[in-house]
This record gives structure tokens, sequence and C-alpha cells, in this order.
């Protein structure tokens, strides 16, 4: 969360003391598809749920009318609640709740399609780090299952502009070269704002 806030509020100051309007500042969150939603080193043969929620928030710069270049951070969370009975004397049931999370940090290049300003394809390159935690009452235990490089390919549509926002659908996949191809879907209605 440390984290999230630094790079927030670098994005903030970039866009204040930016005296250029070539800059964006995206945010969307919406629906995650895990694709490997296996939680290696935290139970045998446990898996959290496929669907789940990512958010991104992203600073892009123009370099051309229909070209932009930017940096993007994107967190998706999985998660499974879960029953097991503990103890050989005293046996108990036990609720715990199974977390993938992962984190993508990505370079990225959008153009225009139809040079309308509405349809964009986003090709970009990254860090994926991938975290599961397993939560029994009011303890928890955190396994870090990847950290690699990866690649991303996305869609953006913008349905309304007004003013300086945008507001329309974001769609990525995240794909790790060395972990099974496709790591995550995203489908995000995203908010932009021109600066």
């Amino acid at each position: 969360m440390k984290r999230i806030l630094i790079i927030t509020f670098s994005f903030l100051s970039i866009s204040i003391y930016s005296q250029n309007s070539k800059f964006s500042l995206k945010y969307n969150y919406g629906l995650n598809i895990a694709l490997q939603s296996d939680l290696i080193g935290v139970c045998t043969d446990c898996k959290a749920n496929t669907i789940g929620t990512v958010g991104n928030l992203e600073l892009e710069y123009k370099i051309s009318p229909s070209e932009s270049i930017g940096f993007g951070v994107a967190m998706a969370k999985n998660k499974k609640n879960s029953t097991t009975i503990a103890g050989e004397i005293y046996p108990s049931v036990v609720e715990y709740i199974l977390e993938k999370k992962s984190t993508f940090f990505e370079l990225y290049y959008k153009k225009d399609l139809l040079n309308a300003k509405k349809l964009f394809v986003i090709g970009g390159i990254g860090l994926m780090d991938v975290y599961s935690q397993e939560k029994t009452g009011h303890s928890s235990d955190n396994h870090k299952l990847l950290s690699e490089p990866g690649i991303t390919f996305g869609a953006e549509y913008y349905l309304i502009q007004k003013l300086n926002f945008e507001i329309g659908i974001h769609s990525k996949i995240y794909w790790t070269p060395f972990n099974d191809g496709i790591q995550n879907i995203g489908i995000a209605p995203v908010i932009k704002y021109n600066f």
C-alpha cells in the first residue's frame, strides 16, 4: 500500500509541475480473471477463485496525436473462503481465507487505431510480483510465489469525452514467459483526466 501511495504522489507531482497538456492520468477498477490461481507453497492442491478484482493507475505522455507512452501499476486480487477441520482430540471447524495478489509495474506504448481518439491498442513490458496470503482468525501467513518479467497486451475504447475527462472500457492481458503464460485478464471501466 505504501508503494501505491508513493506512486500516486509521484503522478500528482508530475501533473502539478507539468506545463504541458500532453499528460493524462488514468484509473480503472473492475473484473480480474486469474488463469493461474494456484497457491503453490501455501497448501496442497488449493486455488483462489478465478474471478477477482483488478485496479490500475497509469500516467501517460502523448508523443504524437495518435501515440502515447506511459507507466502504470496494476494490482489484482483473487480470494477464496474455505473451512477445514483441525485437531485430533478436540476437532473444530476452522474458517480461513486464501488470497492471491498480483502487482504488475509496466512501461507501455499506446496507439490510436482509427484516428478518432476512441479505440486504442496497448503493448507493454514490466515486472510481475505474485503473493499469496492465508488468513485464519486474526493470524495471516504470506508467501511470495513469483517475481518475473512480463508482457501486456490490451485495448481501450472511450465512450464519453467531456472537457478534460474521458470515460470508457479498458482491458488487458498479463503474460509471463516462465510461469505458464497468461496470468491475468482484466476488464474494467476507465476514467481518464487530460491535463
